[in-house]
């Protein structure tokens, strides 16, 4: 029997049985409404935010901080008030500091989220509307399009030339193709998450064509849901400085008490006043400890957290951005997860030989602009959408004054060839002014095969073996 949550293993019709909703007019709006009220929305829970009380009380959880109260409240047995009052403000300021920072951190947090609220378009009753992705419930139909957040874990029903970027979920950087046939693995085995191509997670991103799917999963039962759980189970790992600071806490906890003790049994020996040699040993070991110390770290912390949020990088916790400072080795397995998952032209083979990005001659090489903008399936006019590779490149022709949008009104697309594996080439044919032109782009060795030209200095002159052997070793 086919489990609930691999959807993958079912054809479109046994998926919609599973989910009772039909796989071309969605769910009735009355049955949505009960499936909300049923089992909730699709949101990922969040933690339970802390009172100012519990902020405050969270700064005070720390060794030195314990040392600092244990020696005011020494000073105050020992009538030394002033010196009570200098450590309980030192403290209270330290904790206020603390709890203010990541009160903004918070506050500025809080307003991403409101700003960030994912809206989804769904069909109901046959028909489509808008309207807010927490509103989703199991079954729903929803359509995508490229630049869409998908709004929920989805069974695909429809998908023409549907590309997904999955690198926030399985860290793969290039666009997964989508398909809608069941699948079944080897000898019935699971399938791994990112070969699950008739399926869509929560939080990825369409990157090309169109689709509908199924909601087979929402909230804490989406992939994303049950990374999120497994975050909420994690505890708080304390930061380098922090274990450093305890560490010291520790140390002038029992070097205080060592001194009270010696100074206690010399004491004893030489026969002196036992009490004043106690007063005098708890004097000192009171003295032992930096009041400001706490006060010091905290502000710089807090400095530190303020210059990281002019460059747009949001700390929640104080302690946090000292973590950033102690890291020396970032190891990371793909681009895109922690890049920008970007790519940029940096040089291009022209005139015989490989010139920087900044050094092209327009006039002469107008030709391989045209190729690079016009077999070309992305855009960035509106929103950047399309395969990294093809978005760099409208990127270059943008810097030398090449607009797609601008070229489509002069070039009109007849055919289109696109890119597949075994040919490892993309074409497309192209009318200007009644003349048909075809531009490809690909592999340079497949294209070097069909060459019968190359342009010298904005000249046509007969492609040679040199030339190709010139050419690869270039590139």
């Amino acid at each position: 029997m086919v489990q609930k949550q691999e959807f993958y293993r079912q054809t479109i019709q046994e998926a919609a049985a599973s989910l009772h909703t039909d796989p071309k007019r969605g769910l009735s709006a009355q049955e949505a409404e009960r499936r909300l009220w049923e089992n909730g929305e699709n949101r990922l829970p969040e933690a339970e935010k802390k009172s100012v009380l519990q902020s405050f009380l969270e700064q005070l959880n720390d060794p030195l901080i314990y040392v600092l109260l244990a020696a005011a409240l020494i000073s105050v047995l020992l009538g030394e008030y002033s010196d009570a009052g200098i450590i309980a403000f030192v403290v209270c300021l330290n904790a206020a500091v603390g709890v203010l920072q990541e009160g903004k951190a918070q506050r500025a947090l809080d307003s991403l989220k409101q700003l960030m609220q994912p809206r989804a378009v769904v069909i109901r009753d046959g028909s489509e509307q808008e309207i807010p992705a927490a509103k989703l419930v199991v079954g729903d139909l929803v359509c995508l399009q490229a630049g869409a957040m998908v709004p929920a874990d989805l069974r695909l029903v429809e998908a023409e030339k549907l590309q997904l970027q999955e690198a926030a979920l399985t860290g793969e950087n290039l666009p997964v193709q989508k398909q809608t046939a069941r699948l079944s693995g080897k000898q019935g085995g699971r399938i791994p998450l990112g070969d699950r191509n008739n399926m869509t997670f929560l939080s990825t991103m369409v990157s090309a064509g169109r689709g509908t799917g199924m909601v087979c999963a929402v909230g804490l039962q989406t992939q994303i849901g049950k990374i999120a759980a497994l975050m909420h189970e994690s505890r708080e790992e304390t930061t380098p400085l922090q274990k450093k600071l305890g560490e010291l806490g520790k140390f002038l906890s029992l070097g205080s008490l060592g001194i009270c003790i010696v100074l206690f049994l010399l004491a004893i020996v030489q026969k002196r006043p036992v009490f004043d040699m106690l007063l005098t040993a708890i004097s000192l070991a009171v003295a032992a400890v930096p009041e400001g110390l706490p006060a010091v770290v905290t502000l710089c912390l807090a400095l530190s957290v303020t210059r990281m949020a002019k460059i747009n990088t949001i700390i929640r916790r104080l302690p946090s951005v000292e973590t950033l400072g102690a890291v020396s080795v970032v190891c990371s397995d793909k681009t895109g997860t922690l890049t920008q998952n970007k790519m940029t032209v940096e040089a291009c083979f022209a005139d015989q030989k490989l010139l920087p990005a900044e050094r092209m001659n327009v006039k002469r090489n107008r030709d391989l602009f045209l190729a690079m903008l016009l077999c070309n399936d992305a855009q960035i006019e509106k929103s950047r959408v399309g395969d990294p590779t093809e978005l760099a490149l409208l990127d270059f022709g943008a810097r030398y004054g090449f607009e797609k949008n601008a070229l489509g009104t002069s070039f009109e697309r007849k055919k289109e060839n696109a890119f597949d594996s075994d040919r490892k080439m993309m074409s497309v044919l192209c009318r200007e002014q009644g003349k048909l032109t075809w531009y490809v782009k690909g592999a340079a060795d497949r294209i070097l095969k069909r060459c019968s030209q190359v342009m010298v200095w904005g000249q046509p002159v007969p492609m040679t073996q040199a030339h190709r052997q010139q050419i690869l070793a270039g590139v």
